[in-house]
């Protein structure tokens, strides 16, 4: 074999065994989708409650008549934007074990059923690559292959093997509350109620710590020796502890602190919102006390005073209590002090 042919045939293997199955029609054809509707990105950025992230897109290929679309996103794991893509948590699947850097790559599903726009972000991954050439290549052939992109005709835009732009059929778990529409639209319209809750709590969590922090300073201004320093336990993340109802407008503020002898001690309070007014209280379920327990696990007697209300009350990774009976049966006149 002359020298030449041998270069071809080492380059089309290492093609090959790089796009994992793809012939060259197949990758030159993904190559030619090199538009990205920035609009339709930022209206379903906003949809998506900025869980997604127009920049980070590298590959948008739509159907024919532009009705549907898959897009394809990376940047990396470390990237300051990472913690605001992934902050309502989330399944995705993490690869371990490998050399290089820290990838975060997904995709987003687009498609205009009954004359609206509906989104859906899938296929979450976060992957090590030698760099972020390398890591969009990689990511982008892996899906298409999955979800078989490439079979003949429109059979991926209808749907055909099973993908989010198919009707769906009995046994999916969204056919129940959605029937009869694609499983592209049901996803979204569930979605869309799941991150507009977190949205709120995101948003009640915020004013919370922000009407903490004031409480705080306040506290610490008026009596530096009784409220000398805030506290930081070993299972929290920042100084800020609040507990709210699903609405938003009652919130128990548990504020634990030092005092300028070194004593940890835990105080109680609670804000009614009643519209654009803001009623503070302290709570007089709990006295105002001394903790006793062990060092960095001080925090964990807010949980031992709920579970006196709520059996097995765990904290968990959301600061919401939405037991009625916590807030209609222990925020009565009686078990409030107001603070004017």
């Amino acid at each position: 074999m002359k020298r030449k042919q041998l270069l071809l045939l080492l380059c089309l293997i290492s093609f090959f065994s790089y796009s994992q199955g793809l012939t060259i029609p197949q990758w030159e054809k993904l190559e030619q989708y090199n538009i990205i509707d920035d609009s339709l990105l930022s209206h379903a950025e906003r949809t998506l409650e900025y869980t997604i992230a127009p920049k980070d897109c590298y590959k948008f290929i739509p159907n024919e008549d532009a009705t549907k679309f898959i897009a394809f996103f990376v940047n990396s794991a470390h990237d300051a934007g990472y913690e605001r893509l992934t902050r309502f948590g989330g399944t995705f699947q993490t690869e371990t074990g490998g050399n290089g850097n820290y990838y975060y790559g997904y995709v987003l599903w687009g498609m205009q059923y009954e004359g609206k726009w509906y989104f859906d972000k899938d296929d979450e991954h976060k992957f090590y690559s030698e760099n972020t050439k390398s890591a969009k290549k990689n990511f982008l052939i892996n899906r298409v292959t999955y979800h078989k992109f490439f079979p003949k005709g429109q059979a991926f835009w209808n749907g055909k093997g099973g993908n989010m732009f198919a009707m769906m059929e009995k046994g999916n778990p969204y056919a129940d509350d959605y029937p009869g529409v694609p499983e592209l639209v049901a996803r979204a319209k569930t979605r869309s109620v799941a991150l507009d809750r977190m949205a709120r709590n995101e948003r009640t969590e915020a004013f919370a710590c922000n009407y903490q922090d004031s409480l705080w300073n306040a506290l610490h201004t008026a009596h530096p020796m009784n409220y000398t320093k805030r506290y930081k336990g070993k299972y929290m993340e920042n100084y800020c502890m609040v507990l709210y109802n699903p609405d938003g407008n009652s919130i128990l503020m548990p504020l634990v602190y030092y005092n300028d002898h070194g004593e940890i001690w835990l105080r109680y309070f609670y804000l009614k919102r009643t519209g654009t007014r803001n009623s503070l209280y302290k709570w007089n379920k709990f006295e105002h006390r001394q903790v006793n327990r062990p060092e960095g696990d001080e925090s964990l007697q807010i949980v031992h005073d709920i579970r006196t209300i709520i059996k097995n009350w765990g904290w968990g990774t959301q600061n919401m209590i939405s037991t009625p009976s916590f807030w209609q049966d222990n925020f009565k006149e009686t078990d409030l002090i107001p603070i004017p």
